[in-house]
């Protein structure tokens, strides 16, 4: 099954059709020797550099707004609430340049084109947060509102990478599963 195919899916009928697809391959997998399984990894890669190529080039596009118990919030005013939880993080050296840039990039409130990268990185760093008090409470749900228009587009590509990632390892089994014991 290639990305194509599922575009523009719901989400639980993608995760339906991947997860036969995946045990379909399997299946085949099974069947095959050391060497057929190394042809058939060389495949995948390229599989994996087409589905490479589609992240480093696809940007979400996030409505110009949102609503939170009645209360309708602009882009800018979203973008400054996800600015001020990036500020509250305290993270060591490493992690300072992706932090800084997430930071940067919410604060030009530009939401007409976000990377893959940007828009993960978003959420996961705010999967990291604990949040004090009704005000913060209230700021991220807004936050998660607005995200959310992008949610089904971000969960297609995310889902895809981890079919992929799947059937790798299926494949890493079968040859280490064909190897001969001593």
């Amino acid at each position: 099954m290639n990305y194509e195919e599922i575009k523009g899916k719901e989400v639980k009928e993608i995760q339906e059709l991947l997860s036969n697809s995946y045990d379909e391959y399997a299946a085949l997998v099974a069947t095959k020797s050391v060497e057929e399984t190394k042809e058939m990894e060389k495949e995948l890669m390229k599989e994996f550099d087409e589905y490479d190529e589609h992240i480093q080039i696809v940007k979400y596009k996030l409505e110009d707004h949102c609503e939170f118990e009645g209360k309708k919030y602009n882009a800018n005013e979203v973008c400054k609430k996800l600015v001020y939880f990036f500020n509250k993080l305290e993270v060591g050296f490493q992690e300072t340049l992706g932090i800084h840039q997430a930071i940067s990039f919410w604060k030009k409130g530009d939401i007409t084109g976000i990377p893959y990268g940007t828009y993960d990185s978003t959420l996961r760093l705010l999967g990291t947060l604990k949040f004090k008090g009704d005000s913060e409470m209230q700021d991220i749900l807004i936050v998660n509102n607005f995200l959310s228009s992008a949610h089904k587009e971000y969960a297609t590509d995310t889902t895809f990478s981890m079919y992929l990632a799947q059937k790798h390892q299926c494949l890493m089994e079968n040859m280490k599963e064909s190897e001969p014991t001593e």
